[in-house]
């Protein structure tokens, strides 16, 4: 009943933004060489020299860092005695994750997903990181583990036969280091595309996260009251994989965010337009099932008893879960215990199927 079971994470750009941590280690390193360097000019030569090293051969990435840190140096005219450039790896474990990073983790956990990185880095690099971040990991792909570097496939491969036929969607912000990796394999991503870039080629990512749909999957409530308020037509306008706002609000947990986009009028019943063909209330009981939010569509006039792709309406997603407090919330709306699937399953019986003890006694009407 949920699209991904397990999401896979690029970590530096996309997790931890490794730009403010090279910045401010260059920076912190020529000042006490009594040297001022441009913030924007570090990351343009960072940008250019760390890619053409780290293509050269397989080498351990902290000393790709210390090389590029050498030839950046020396690029914008800073001339770093013998052994300094060690300074760049020893920073990067302090490097801080996103603003957004920690919180959205967090949701997918809740929501059942399976997390795991695959990274350009070394293990010890990584596990420094990994302090700054709030979930664990079930498990860790690295250019180390692999003796290659992103784009090519070795994590991807790796990856595959840790995860098995499981639905997997990898998500990252590098077109070229994952998304197209990824599609050559044929595994689903998501392009978190935070600088606004264009894609490398023409196909696009097969998920990116940019608009008013962007703000509700992140619960930016400021942000979605500002568009809802100045564009009220975004309210309808799907995420390039078919989601309305709502739903990803929904889905993601984001109460506050669920508030605001029903007060500006957004459509309870509407349709997502992709193969899950469901509703926000199908899309919450999918996601991080926050009772706030389930209460809030139902009593802004969620049907109970919509129909999603194969059938399903909430009452069977919500069996498919052990949460008898949703159960009841829906029962008490009227949702049909006796409905049945396009497989012709009641929720009852998905309940048993999954052994849901529980919800199965609840349905079954032996106990309130």
């Amino acid at each position: 009943m949920r699209r991904f079971d397990v999401l896979t994470f690029d970590c530096y750009g996309t997790l931890i933004d490794w730009e403010r941590g090279i910045a401010e280690a260059f920076g912190a390193a020529a000042r006490a060489d009594g040297v001022t360097l441009d913030p924007a000019a570090i990351l343009r030569a960072y940008h250019e020299i760390e890619p053409m090293t780290q293509a050269e051969r397989y080498r351990r990435y902290r000393d790709v860092l210390a090389l590029t840190a050498r030839a950046v140096a020396e690029r914008l005219g800073w001339k770093l005695a013998p052994g300094r450039e060690t300074f760049l790896p020893e920073s990067l474990p302090s490097w801080p994750p996103f603003s957004d990073s920690n919180a959205a983790l967090e949701r997918l956990r809740d929501a059942g997903h399976r997390l795991a990185i695959l990274s350009n880095v070394d293990d010890d690099l990584l596990a420094g990181t990994r302090r700054h971040l709030a979930v664990d990991f079930d498990f860790v792909v690295t250019a180390q583990q692999m003796g290659s570097y992103k784009p090519a496939l070795a994590h991807f491969v790796a990856a595959r036969e840790r995860i098995g036929a499981a639905p997997w969607l990898h998500v990252a912000q590098s077109y070229f280091h994952d998304v197209q990796p990824a599609r050559a394999l044929g595994i689903p991503s998501a392009w978190i595309n935070r600088k606004g870039e264009r894609p490398l080629d023409d196909r696009g990512p097969d998920h990116e996260f940019r608009t008013l749909a962007e703000a509700a999957a992140m619960g930016d409530v400021t942000r979605v009251r500002a568009l809802a308020r100045a564009e009220p037509a975004t309210l309808a306008v799907r995420s390039p994989d078919g989601w309305p706002p709502l739903h990803l609000a929904a889905y993601f947990g984001h109460g506050d965010a669920v508030d605001a986009l029903l007060q500006a009028r957004a459509d309870v019943g509407a349709y997502s337009e992709n193969d899950e063909g469901n509703t926000a209330l199908h899309a919450a009981l999918a996601g991080c099932r926050e009772m706030r939010v389930v209460s809030r569509l139902l009593t802004g006039g969620a049907d109970v008893n919509a129909r999603a792709a194969g059938g399903y309406t909430p009452l069977h997603i919500a069996a498919f879960h052990d949460d008898v407090a949703v159960v009841n919330a829906l029962l008490a709306h009227g949702a049909a215990p006796d409905a049945r699937d396009e497989a012709g399953r009641t929720p009852l019986a998905i309940a048993e199927a999954q052994g849901q003890a529980l919800v199965a006694r609840r349905l079954r009407g032996e106990m309130p």
